[in-house]
């Protein structure tokens, strides 16, 4: 809960831990927690020893006093599929735009980080990050997104051959007929135009927000709930 709005009960521990990673950062972009004691809570977080045994919720409570964040249970499940399901549903979203801006435009390119449908670069960079919402089954979690994704992109090659195209994404590169596609976040894929983009690995190549800057979400942390248009339909 925060400031009296329920989120949730969540999947498995993994989650529990996640979300509150993500109310933590929300407080701190709010100004209600300081970047050093952001810190400190997130490592007690993604300590390797943190785990149903060890997860003090009265120690938790008392570590956030003053957030706004009250947790008082969580309930056990077996796996991060949610997340994911969040996550996969924004990606078919995004490569639908994609879609519409190459049958609008025929001047309209992308390029994909990596060397091909198989070996794309996007989310790669972030794999581990899936290991924070399921430790045991975090690596079919991100196999599962990546053939998910080089399943997209092949859509794409499918319908416009000629004009998708994989290499190093740049934000020198990037105009209004070329897309140059790039690792994202819940924080940093969607950016007002101009405004500095936050991150490292192809986030930081981008620098800027602007046209052709075309990030997909591709990792848990930092949300993955609200990243399509309230009127599109989840895809089952």
């Amino acid at each position: 809960m925060l400031n009296d709005k329920v989120y949730g009960v969540y999947d498995t521990l993994d989650l529990v831990r996640l979300n509150m990673m993500i109310l933590l950062f929300h407080n701190m972009e709010l100004g209600r927690i300081g970047v050093n004691r952001y810190q400190t809570l997130v490592d007690y977080l993604r300590s390797p020893s943190f785990s149903e045994e060890t997860f003090n919720i009265p120690e938790f409570k008392k570590n956030v006093k003053g957030c706004g964040i009250k947790l008082s249970s969580y309930k056990e499940e077996k796996n991060g599929s949610c997340p994911l399901k969040y996550i996969m549903n924004h990606i078919n979203w995004r490569f639908l735009n994609l879609r519409k801006k190459m049958e609008h435009d025929s001047r309209v390119k992308i390029t994909i980080p990596g060397d091909n449908r198989e070996n794309h670069q996007l989310g790669t960079p972030y794999q581990e990050d899936w290991k924070l919402v399921d430790k045991d089954n975090w690596e079919t979690l991100y196999y599962t997104l990546h053939e998910y994704l080089s399943k997209k992109i092949g859509e794409l090659e499918k319908k416009f051959p000629s004009r998708v195209k994989f290499g190093e994404v740049l934000y020198e590169n990037a105009t209004e007929t070329d897309y140059q596609l790039w690792s994202a976040n819940a924080v940093n894929w969607n950016l007002p135009e101009g405004e500095e983009i936050p991150g490292k690995y192809q986030a930081q190549e981008m620098k800027f927000q602007g046209p052709g800057v075309f990030g997909i979400v591709v990792t848990p942390l930092y949300g993955y709930q609200e990243l399509v248009p309230n009127d599109y339909e989840m895809e089952n």
